[in-house]
């Protein structure tokens, strides 16, 4: 019993003298460290480098919160947007460089420089602080969390958020529309991101994919076919499909739109040489 309660009270005592994490920004305004943040190059992922010198106190974890905002020192360059709360444990009294992820929140502006420097600062958007809060503790992956941030901080279509047949990517996409207060696309947009000489990034969609349904009211040949925003016609995807009795269907539609002009378009189904549905999708 008495080794017990020794054991206990190590435990405890172990506990209680673990460092509380402090904000890194915290950890400055008692002049406890120095710290720099620079771009490593990157817009999304390991994007900002946090070189830190501790310059007095224990040392203790420092925490960078999620909704933190890197305000780019260049007007023109984006700003780095933290989605999740990343600890930095300092090891030394030398200067040290830490990597934090983060993500590009003004997709008109071009990817930060290596090595540009950032002011830290607290998001002011109230959107971008519900996507993080949203985000902060789950496994998401890079594509999924930066196309979240653009289409709160720069309108882009949430069906970049392409990969839904994860349980996870598709509640970021529900939690996205809930916050933008607008419906779900019936489709996701396979997207690239590429960056130009100028550091410009530019959104390259690849696919186009999702479920076409309707109820048919009776049995037929059924066609389908891509019109462009001018309904005139793109491309013949399907003849003579039968539909052998009525009821409600579901086709799965898979699209290659890598180069197309972007613009709005839309999926027709003809039975019988008969328009009866559209559904409308952009590239």
């Amino acid at each position: 019993m008495k080794s017990l309660l020794l054991l206990f009270s190590a435990l405890a005592l172990g506990y209680f003298n673990t460092p509380t994490p402090l904000t890194l920004q915290e950890a400055i305004d008692k002049g406890m460290v120095e710290a720099k943040f620079e771009s490593t190059g990157d817009y999304s992922g390991e994007a900002i480098n946090v070189k830190i010198k501790w310059l007095k106190g224990k040392k203790q974890p420092l925490t960078i919160p999620h909704g933190t905002q890197f305000i780019s020192d260049d007007e023109y360059d984006q700003d780095i947007f933290i989605l999740e709360d990343q600890d930095i444990f300092v090891q030394s009294n030398q200067e040290e460089s830490y990597p934090l992820l983060g993500y590009c929140c003004q997709a008109n502006n071009a990817a930060p420089n290596e090595s540009s420097g950032f002011t830290m600062s607290t998001a002011k958007s109230k959107d971008l602080l519900s996507l993080a809060k949203f985000c902060n503790n789950k496994r998401l992956d890079d594509h999924s969390k930066q196309a979240a941030v653009w289409a709160i901080s720069d309108n882009n279509s949430i069906s970049d958020i392409y990969d839904i047949e994860n349980p996870m990517v598709k509640n970021l996409r529900k939690e996205v529309a809930r916050i933008k207060n607008i419906e779900d696309n019936w489709y996701s947009t396979v997207t690239d991101y590429e960056m130009d000489e100028e550091r410009n990034i530019a959104r390259q969609p690849v696919e186009v994919k999702g479920d076409l349904q309707y109820e048919f009211k009776r049995s037929g040949k059924l066609s389908y076919a891509v019109y462009d925003e001018n309904d005139e016609l793109i491309k013949h995807l399907g003849d003579g499909l039968p539909i052998t009795r009525p009821g409600s269907y579901s086709f799965g539609f898979n699209l290659k739109v890598e180069g197309w002009k972007p613009g709005k378009y839309s999926v027709k189904l003809s039975m019988n040489g008969n328009i009866i549905h559209s559904q409308a999708f952009e590239v």
